[in-house]
C-alpha cells in the first residue's frame, strides 16, 4: 500500500507525494472487508428468515437470559395480522413436501437445510424456492424450528441454518391443509430484477452520457456553426450591466 503527502516547497506552494505504507496493510483490510461481508449476509438471512424476528434480534445481540419464546407480533408469528404481507393455502403438493420434510426430521435430531432439500427434492420437481415456501410455512406454523450454526473452512466462517421438529409437529389433529404459504418474493427473483435494475441503470446512464454529448456538440457549434452561446446567467449579467 501506499499513503500520500502534502509538503510545502520552498516557494510556498504545496505539492504532494506518495511514500511506501505499512507492509502489512493487506491482512487488516482484508479482514474488514469479510466482516462488513458477514454483516450483509447476517442482514439478508435476517431479512429472508423464516423464524420469529424477536427470537432472530435477541439471539444475534447475545442475550443469554432470554427465553426463546417466540414474540406472537412478528410477521413470522402472527402472519395473519400483516397489513403488508399475503398467504394462501399450501396446495396438495406443497402438503405432499410438508409431511416428506415432517418425516425425515423426525429420523434425526436436527437437519442442516441444504442438506435437507439435497436430500429430499434435489431433481425431483420442487426447485429451492419452492421448498423455502414450504420450509417458512412450517416455521411459521411451529412446526418445523431453525437455529443458526456455522463452521470453519479454510480460513473462513460459513454460517447455515439447521432445521429440527417444532413444539407443534407432535400435537394430535396437526393439519397441513391449513398450514399457509407466503406470497412474498422468491429470492431468485429479487436478485433477477437486481440485475436487471443495475444494467437499466447503466443502459440509462450511458444513454444520457451520449444523448448530453450530442447536445453538447450541438450547442459548441451553434446552428450557424458558430461559437456556442453564453450560459443563462451570463446573459442576464450582460443584460443588466447593458441596462445600468
Amino acid at each position: 500500500g501506499a499513503a500520500s503527502e502534502v509538503g510545502r516547497r520552498e516557494d510556498g506552494e504545496f505539492e504532494e507525494w506518495l511514500r511506501r505504507g505499512d507492509a502489512g496493510w493487506k491482512a487488516p483490510y482484508v479482514a474488514q472487508r469479510e466482516h462488513k461481508r458477514a454483516e450483509v449476509a447476517l442482514m439478508a438471512r435476517f431479512a429472508e428468515g423464516h423464524g420469529c424476528r424477536m427470537v432472530a434480534l435477541v439471539g444475534h445481540f447475545g442475550d443469554q437470559e432470554d427465553s426463546g419464546e417466540p414474540c406472537g407480533l412478528c410477521d413470522a408469528c402472527a402472519p395473519g395480522k400483516c397489513y403488508v404481507r399475503k398467504f394462501r393455502g399450501a396446495s396438495s403438493s406443497e402438503q405432499a413436501a410438508m409431511g416428506r420434510i415432517l418425516r425425515a426430521l423426525g429420523e434425526r435430531n436436527s437437519y442442516a437445510v441444504g442438506r435437507l432439500y439435497r436430500d429430499l427434492f434435489d431433481g425431483e420437481g420442487l426447485d429451492r424456492d419452492g421448498f423455502e415456501d414450504v420450509l417458512g410455512a412450517l416455521v411459521r406454523a411451529r412446526l418445523v424450528e431453525l437455529e443458526e450454526d456455522e463452521f470453519e473452512k479454510d480460513g473462513a466462517t460459513i454460517r447455515y441454518e439447521r432445521a429440527s421438529l417444532g413444539p407443534e409437529a407432535g400435537m394430535k389433529g396437526m393439519d397441513l391443509s391449513k398450514v399457509e404459504i407466503s406470497l412474498a418474493d422468491k429470492r431468485s427473483d429479487r436478485r433477477r430484477r437486481g440485475g436487471a435494475r443495475s444494467g437499466a441503470k447503466a443502459g440509462a446512464a450511458s444513454g444520457a452520457k451520449g444523448a448530453s454529448g450530442a447536445k453538447g456538440e450541438k450547442g459548441e457549434k451553434g446552428a450557424s456553426g458558430g461559437r456556442r452561446a453564453p450560459p443563462p446567467w451570463v446573459r442576464r449579467a450582460k443584460a443588466v450591466g447593458a441596462k445600468k
